[in-house]
């Protein structure tokens, strides 16, 4: 059965990704096409890529229905890169987290 793609938009995030040698330039959506999300989600991918861990670790828990290998694999080779700039490769983090997760509360990481 094929699973259902993530999207961020209109875009369709990429199922065939390096989670080694991370995402290509081309599988992150157009920086300038990302909206704004809430500080909470930022919070959360900029604790996994400084601190690594868990989503529940921050706060985080993965929606019903996101299929968590899609997830994961997509969020930790958006991470792992090394292509686009950094605050390109966090926002992509960030809103993919949004679209997928629900910050349920702060934690002593997050604040």
């Amino acid at each position: 059965m094929a699973k259902d793609p993530i999207k961020l938009g209109n875009f369709e995030v990429p199922t065939e990704f390096s989670v080694f040698a991370g995402a290509k330039l081309n599988q992150y959506p157009p920086h300038n096409s990302i909206p704004k999300v809430g500080r909470e989600y930022h919070d959360v991918a900029n604790g996994l890529f400084y601190e690594g861990g868990t989503l529940s670790d921050f706060g985080a828990i993965l929606n019903p229905g996101v299929d968590s290998g899609l997830f994961h694999g997509a969020l930790k080779a958006y991470l792992a890169s090394f292509e686009p700039k950094h605050e390109h490769k966090m926002d992509a983090a960030a809103w993919l987290i949004s679209e997928c997760c629900t910050v349920s509360a702060l934690t002593p990481h997050a604040l």
